[in-house]
Formats: C-alpha cells, structure tokens, sequence
C-alpha cells in the first residue's frame, strides 16, 4: 500500500504556499541556479538509484515538501550559498550528489544506525557548505 496524493483545492493552496519563498530566494536574490541544477540532478540520480522513471514518481520526487522546502529555503541561503551564477550551479550539483551518496542504503543505513547523521538534506549541505565555504 504506497502513499498516494490527491489534487483537491486545499493541496494547491498548501503547494503554492510552500512555494512562494522562491519569490525571495530565486527572483529577488537571484540564486534559483542552485535551486534548479540541485532539483533537476537530485531527480535524475534518485530516479537511477530507485530504477523509478515513472511519470508518477518524478511527481512524487519532485513535489515533496522536504525536497521543496530543502531547495527553495535551505539550500539558497544567502549567508552559505555561491552568489556566482557557475557557483550556483556546482554547488547544487554538489549537494545532490552528496544526497545521493548518503542516501545509499548500506551508507546511510550504518551512519544513522551510529546516530551521526541528524538528517540526510541537512548534513549534505553542511558538506557542501565546507567544501564552497572559500569559494562563496
């Protein structure tokens, strides 16, 4: 039995308000490059990784709240996040192919079993963060 979402007016309500701090982060502050090479290539590599290139799972990957929030909120953060357009990019790469590797199951599985891992989002972008801290 998966989890399956239903479209009615209060989901989309709920969506659009869950989306309204790209207004901010992307358009005002002009760091929508790392939002959606960060989007974009973390669905690519969870859709190889999960053999799932369905219409109904790219919508599922791509419309969940987590990765949402994560990619329009944490991720653009204007203190840690590049102001180069290049920059931007590479860095949202990097934070998905970090994603990914602490999303492998025998990776992930052992670094939250030790508790040493809060959060798989969370953690790969204090890595990133590190990595891009001199070349903000």
């Amino acid at each position: 039995m998966g989890f399956k979402r239903e479209f009615n007016i209060h989901n989309l309500v709920f969506f659009l308000i869950l989306l309204s701090p790209i207004l901010i982060s992307g358009y005002k502050m002009r760091r929508f490059y790392n939002t959606l090479s960060f989007l974009f290539v973390y669905t690519f590599l969870s859709g190889i990784f999960t053999f799932g290139f369905s219409l109904q799972s790219l919508i599922n990957r791509i419309s969940d709240p987590t990765t949402i929030f994560f990619a329009i909120v944490m991720l653009p953060e204007p203190m840690t996040s590049p102001v180069n357009r290049n920059r931007q990019i590479l860095f949202g790469l990097t934070v998905a192919f970090i994603v990914t590797i602490i999303s492998h199951p025998k990776l992930g599985n052992a670094l939250f079993a030790a508790g040493s891992l809060p959060d798989v989002f969370l953690s790969a972008l204090l890595v990133a963060n590190l990595l891009f801290f001199k070349y903000r």
